[in-house]
């Protein structure tokens, strides 16, 4: 076959095959900023139902309201007594420990540091802060009626710190946290991120 007509016949196909080649390229670029057009983009969390004031702690889960606090002393430690009552809103099981540790941070604040205080360990013992036994004989009648009201008082609080709560029910607990200087006041408020979403007021409790 002459040469010429060869060529002739090969260049066209050469075309029609950078054409498609071309094409497919395009298609490709376009299914790829299709995907990253069609790409869902994390929205920001949505807070509604959270709130801390007055005390009060609401979630769309539970209320938490700090009843009263106390400060005191155990085995030379210096503490503070949180009493709250948990209200369980939701289809499932909460355990106070957990709600109260989650969702609320504590701090103390003296003339150049804030401290935080830690809510998920850091346990004081409460009973013993209340009625102490720890400086008393075992002859001595106030250790038998201390050791009673120890008793008492876990069973009536510290216990049900670490239970599950039943749904649709309510429940008063306390716990005992040590702190970290003794003295200055000290601030309860929703956890973060929340604390920086909200329009929030901390409890403040002065300590002598």
């Amino acid at each position: 076959m002459n040469k010429k007509i060869l060529l002739s016949l090969l260049l066209p196909l050469s075309l029609l095959l950078t054409s498609c080649s071309n094409n497919n390229e395009v298609t490709t670029k376009e299914t790829v900023n299709t995907s990253i057009k069609n790409e869902k983009i994390p929205t920001k969390t949505n807070f509604d139902g959270y709130a801390f004031k007055d005390s009060l702690l609401e979630t769309p889960d539970f209320d938490l309201k700090i009843d009263k606090t106390q400060t005191g002393e155990a085995y030379n430690s210096e503490g503070i007594i949180v009493w709250f009552t948990l209200t369980n809103k939701s289809d499932r099981n909460i355990v106070p420990k957990e709600a109260f540790s989650n969702m609320l941070e504590i701090t103390q604040q003296d003339d150049t540091s804030v401290y935080n205080i830690p809510t998920d360990y850091n346990y004081l013992n409460a009973a013993e802060m209340l009625y102490p036994t720890n400086d008393k004989s075992i002859e001595d009648p106030e250790y038998v009626t201390n050791n009673e009201l120890q008793e008492k008082y876990n069973n009536e609080y510290d216990k049900k710190f670490f239970a599950e709560l039943l749904p649709g029910k309510e429940i008063k607990t306390a716990v005992a946290l040590t702190l970290e200087t003794p003295g200055y006041p000290i601030f309860i408020n929703i956890a973060e991120p929340y604390a920086t979403l909200l329009n929030t007021s901390p409890l403040k409790i002065e300590t002598t």
